[in-house]
């Protein structure tokens, strides 16, 4: 996604050889579900991140809804939808208007972005009782307030980076701290998760996307999340420049399109 190095801090992965390694997917033949470890996950994800065609980020980011279909967390994800949708009914007013102030999740709901976040991942630990009761008097208060932190920073994130601050308060608003005070077992990565399901400008942290941007190495940091997040931001905009044009892949598109790249392959 970046041709430029936002910070020293950020190392990008580098184009390399294979696998796409010449910066773009050359291929244009039937995508392939892919069960292969994560470097050759890594590998096909930083091809393009590392691609500056930007119909092939559209090409990827269209194919997103049929590999969640293929994959392991297919279920999870309908879950997920389902979720999505109960709580944009419930935030309409009698004439049908969509009000932020009414916009929440319950601790049910969360659980169920965390289990979809888990899926296909033997070695984290399952299960989310613990999640379910402890976040559920304080989960519609917290959700609602970081919500209404997210809408006010609009489509200003797409040309404005000063706009990090105000994203960074609203993954906090979840995140930082336990019940009452924020959300328990919920980190930047699930705060992320659940703020870009309603808002296309925070950009899920997911593995693939976050080791090809940040590091191979990760700790799932608020700060890591700061420095995925502003080289998405000035990827998309060496791709689309800074406007919001229709063409153009949102961040939390463009999160999607290297998830759907890094888990098939043009066969």
């Amino acid at each position: 996604m970046k041709r430029s190095t936002p910070s020293a801090a950020s190392p990008v992965a580098k184009k390399s050889k294979g696998d796409g390694g010449d910066g773009s997917h050359q291929q244009r033949l039937p995508h392939v579900a892919d069960k292969a470890g994560q470097p050759a996950r890594l590998r096909r994800c930083a091809a393009l991140w590392n691609c500056d065609d930007a119909s092939e980020w559209t090409r990827w980011e269209a194919k997103y809804d049929g590999v969640v279909s293929r994959h392991a967390c297919a279920k999870e994800a309908r879950d997920v939808a389902a979720v999505i949708a109960a709580a944009r009914e419930r935030a309409k007013d009698v004439d049908g208007e969509h009000h932020v102030s009414g916009l929440h999740l319950t601790s049910a709901e969360i659980v169920a972005f965390w289990k979809l976040k888990m899926a296909g991942n033997a070695k984290r630990p399952q299960g989310g009782d613990a999640m379910l009761s402890r976040n559920a008097k304080d989960a519609a208060r917290i959700t609602n307030a970081a919500f209404q932190i997210a809408a006010a920073l609009k489509d200003e994130v797409w040309h404005s980076l000063d706009q990090l601050d105000g994203l960074l308060r609203a993954v906090d608003a979840l995140s930082k701290g336990t019940p009452p005070d924020a959300l328990f077992q919920v980190g930047p990565a699930t705060a992320s998760m659940l703020l870009g399901a309603f808002y296309d400008y925070v950009p899920f942290f997911s593995d693939e996307a976050a080791k090809t941007v940040v590091s191979p190495s990760l700790k799932y940091t608020r700060k890591e999340y700061e420095t995925y997040f502003l080289a998405m931001v000035r990827r998309r905009i060496e791709l689309w420049g800074s406007g919001v044009d229709d063409g153009a892949l949102s961040l939390v598109g463009m999160e999607r399109a290297m998830w759907a790249a890094s888990y098939e392959r043009d066969a």
